[in-house]
């Protein structure tokens, strides 16, 4: 946050999630550009209101559905590579893959300073979640599964169609 205050001052660090740090608590005390926001009911208001969906995760496995929902929602952003894990993100396409505090302050600012490397990845996550993710996918896979256990074999029954 040091190094990014310089690059943006200004910019607002907000924080979502319930059981927040007592650390960073008392860091957000002292500083009033890191906002802890806490639980909210309703993660879809959160994707709807910030410029950049960051998610600094040390620990966790598999696919991360809070970073699914903001690509769904065209939210650009910034992951560690536990974040990013399982979910086969094109690094400054789909999402930018940081490690480095260096590499975290250059992509937060990059998409925050360039409107166009905005856009393109707020365009390339919609179109990555809908491909990956979508419902159309979703269908399809159901379809496979159903085939391979020899539930479903043909396309007439339309409960498995996509219209």
């Amino acid at each position: 946050m040091p190094m990014l205050r310089e690059t943006l001052p200004g910019v607002k660090f907000r924080v979502y999630g319930s059981n927040i740090p007592k650390n960073l608590l008392t860091l957000a005390e002292k500083n009033e550009d890191l906002v802890i926001e806490g639980w909210v009911p309703k993660v879809e208001a959160v994707y709807n209101t910030c410029r950049v969906f960051v998610v600094p995760m040390q620990i966790g496995a598999g696919i991360k559905g809070k970073v699914i929902g903001a690509l769904a929602h065209g939210v650009p952003c910034v992951l560690s590579p536990i974040a990013a894990e399982g979910i086969s993100l094109g690094h400054g396409v789909d999402a930018f893959i940081a490690s480095k505090p260096q590499e975290w302050v250059a992509a937060i600012s990059r998409l925050y300073q360039n409107p166009q490397v905005w856009a393109d990845m707020s365009s390339q996550a919609l179109i990555f979640s809908r491909k990956r993710y979508g419902f159309a996918k979703g269908v399809e896979q159901m379809r496979e599964a159903l085939q391979q256990a020899e539930i479903f074999t043909n396309t007439e029954n339309g409960a498995l169609v996509l219209r």
